[in-house]
């Protein structure tokens, strides 16, 4: 993790940064928003994790831009584990629409109605910003609460792109 970077860094010239003071680097991802603004920060791969400590022995606390790096092991947080929610029955739920989350931002509204299409879905609904970029989530209508309820079982977790849709009664 290599974090304080001014938001004109690009992927080079953050790699080119860290290959003049260490070896090893592999590669140099900035992180940007949906509009292509640098978040500050960047994921940089070393060969191997003894290259990664020797670099944030190096590069942290330096300067680069005017600006103090702060470099660290990107570790994964301890996740707590997932409690099963249990699912309502259409009985309890009487609803025809199914909430979709985590839906990747790069999928298009006629990939996320092409998912939906051949389970009976009346109309899917990605929900996407003023520039048609996507927010993550989306509606989907049914024509039964019992249809819904097929839907949930079926695509709570189906990932797309690696990412594991989430989906309940709206």
């Amino acid at each position: 993790y290599v974090g304080n970077l001014s938001w004109t860094v690009t992927d080079e010239v953050l790699f080119d940064f860290l290959a003049s003071r260490t070896r090893g680097v592999v590669s140099c991802k900035v992180s940007r928003n949906h509009s292509g603004q640098s978040k500050g920060f960047a994921l940089a791969t070393f060969a191997d994790d003894a290259c990664a400590r020797r670099a944030i022995g190096l590069c942290h606390d330096t300067e680069m831009g005017g600006r103090t790096l702060v470099v660290r092991a990107d570790l994964a947080p301890e996740r707590r584990p997932r409690v099963a929610k249990p699912k309502r029955s259409p009985e309890t739920a009487a609803c025809d629409r199914v909430f979709c989350g985590n839906v990747p931002f790069a999928t298009t509204p006629l990939e996320f109605e092409r998912i939906f299409a051949g389970a009976g879905a009346a109309e899917a609904t990605l929900t996407v910003d003023c520039d048609g970029q996507s927010r993550g989530y989306g509606l989907v209508r049914f024509g039964s609460a019992e249809d819904a309820a097929r839907a949930i079982d079926a695509f709570d977790g189906f990932e797309i792109d690696g990412r594991p849709m989430r989906c309940k009664f709206d």
